[in-house]
């Protein structure tokens, strides 16, 4: 099957019961180079989250999570520890499972763009890895054969000033959606 075929056969049928602040899924997908979808978005907690679909090969998938802060706003790294240092930050988590049947295998690591840096505070035993302010992406390799799957996205962060004073962290957001390639 070509690219433009398999791109054409995606489409998003959204099963979630969350209400989010913005919601938005595309339910046919058309193909456009370079064959990258946006699957869901909502904003929380004063950051906008897009999921996206990249169809790379006729069997290889990226899905990526774009958490895009507002102005001021920085979030912590994926290295973090669950809750935090010393109580202080959350990571940025991009978790995906398919449920069986699949048609979709994720593999590897989630990989992020930008790189993280550390911070000195005092205040707690180690320092803490934040993201730049601005856009953070995390991608998660996949290989897909054609056919309808059932993918589960869990979602952590929390957003912080760089003066201080942070939103509440949004933990294990659970997303739900059939992708039919």
């Amino acid at each position: 099957m070509k690219k433009r075929q398999v791109a054409t056969l995606i489409y998003l049928i959204c099963w979630s019961g969350s209400t989010f602040k913005t919601e938005a899924a595309n339910s046919s997908l058309k193909p456009a180079a370079p064959y990258t979808y946006l699957l869901k978005n909502f904003t929380q907690n004063n950051v906008k989250v897009e999921i996206r679909a990249k169809i790379v090969t006729e069997s290889e998938i990226f899905l990526s999570a774009t958490f895009t802060p507002y102005p001021g706003y920085h979030l912590y790294s994926t290295r973090m520890p669950a809750k935090g240092i010393d109580g202080a930050g959350r990571p940025t988590k991009f978790d995906v499972s398919v449920e069986k049947p699949a048609r979709l295998k994720m593999y590897g690591s989630v990989t992020d763009q930008p790189r993280p840096f550390n911070v000195i505070d005092k205040s707690l035993s180690r320092p803490l890895p934040i993201y730049p302010a601005g856009p953070v992406t995390l991608t998660r390799k996949g290989k897909y054969s054609p056919g309808a799957s059932n993918v589960i996205v869990h979602l952590t962060y929390m957003s912080c000033r760089t003066d201080g004073g942070c939103t509440i962290p949004v933990e294990n957001k659970e997303l739900r959606f059939t992708l039919k390639i």
